[in-house]
């Protein structure tokens, strides 16, 4: 199936998710719903930190284990109202849509970044294009060349 969301799409849903989550949990009187909701954006924001694309900050965990972490997050969501207790169930429509939304999202996104492709390729640097001439053979071997592209 080809998946039309891309990691950097993925990423701003990520962090557009998480404000409505923890906005969310701010504004309810049911603590054990208010609580599902800090948990899940909990989990959700450090897997969002730690993935290897766009919008993360550390980079350690695939794209793959994120969308993981995601369907499960999102999988407990929707069965939130088995889960909460009965006087909080009214409530449970919340963490319903929210885990319907990201779960979506997650069938929906490519499973490879575009640094994860760079690293398969073999480019581990940063995007600063003079970082890829020291690498060149021809400017190596000939360093009387690199004077004309700086």
């Amino acid at each position: 199936m080809r998946k039309p969301l891309s990691t950097r799409a993925h990423g701003m849903i990520d962090h557009t998710w998480l404000a409505a989550a923890t906005a969310l949990s701010a504004r309810h009187d049911a603590t054990s719903t208010a609580r599902l909701l800090q948990r899940a954006a909990a989990v959700a924001r450090t897997s969002s930190m730690m993935t290897n694309y766009e919008n993360g900050t550390v980079r350690l965990l695939p794209v793959k284990a994120h969308l993981a972490v995601d369907v499960a997050l999102c999988t407990v969501l929707i069965a939130s109202p088995w889960i909460l207790p009965e006087s909080e169930r009214r409530f449970a429509a919340i963490p319903v849509a929210l885990g319907i939304i990201g779960l979506v999202a997650s069938l929906l996104t490519k499973t490879r970044s575009p640094m994860e492709i760079d690293e398969e390729l073999g480019f581990f640097g940063t995007r600063d294009p003079m970082a890829t001439v020291d690498q060149d053979p021809d400017i190596v071997g000939h360093p009387h060349l690199r004077r004309h592209l700086e």
